[in-house]
């Protein structure tokens, strides 16, 4: 089974490029959606975010602030360390989980989707990275429409995780988002079908 770490900044269509994989059939490890899970109402993450952050970062029913949360870490690099510091071992722990059962299930190819999988050092897992990339102005606009929120939040977003730049130099295959939908797909196809003969170049 070919390992294939997924990445790009918020608002790169990096879900998307994963949505094509999966209809591909591939196997996907969603980081975005195991942090959710870890976060959820009696998620295993809950007793340490909760010692680290206090209990203004939860509602009167237990529930985690996200939005709360994350305007405090996306400002600050001391706080954002704090939260990866607890995050990172739990989603570390589960996506090890996860690869092995899609070795069990048998893919050809499982894609971890991860945000961050150069910044925690999860492309040692892969054996090969892809980056989507997106025109900065492009991206912020699809950011902002998605979350209603400020230009310059969508910014702090950002400012959080490695340039796109030196995410697409640090990968071994970079797809450029910034036409439509459909030219997107193809590229994921053409990786795709390249990978699954045995090649690791396009």
């Amino acid at each position: 089974m070919i390992i294939l770490g997924l990445t790009g900044l918020i608002g790169s269509g990096k879900s998307s490029a994963a949505i094509t994989f999966r209809s591909l059939g591939c196997g996907i490890v969603d980081g975005d959606a195991i942090s959710r899970a870890l976060t959820a109402q009696n998620g295993a993450a809950l007793p340490a975010l909760r010692e680290a952050f206090g209990d203004g970062m939860f509602d009167e029913k237990g529930c985690l602030l996200r939005k709360k949360l994350g305007s405090l870490v996306f400002r600050n690099a001391e706080e954002l360390g704090k939260l990866n510091r607890i995050m990172q071992p739990l989603i570390l722990e589960e996506i090890h989980r996860r690869i092995r059962e899609m070795a069990e299930q048998g893919p050809d190819i499982c894609v971890l989707d991860m945000p961050l999988l150069f910044e925690e050092n999860l492309d040692r897992l892969c054996d090969v990275t892809v980056c989507v990339t997106m025109p900065e102005e492009e991206r912020l606009r699809r950011i902002m429409q998605r979350d209603g929120c400020t230009r310059e939040e969508a910014l702090s977003r950002s400012r959080s995780m490695w340039s796109q730049e030196k995410k697409a130099e640090r990968a071994d295959h970079v797809l450029d988002n910034g036409g439509t939908p459909e030219e997107l797909d193809r590229q994921v196809l053409q990786l795709f079908s390249a990978l699954k003969k045995g090649s690791r170049h396009v």
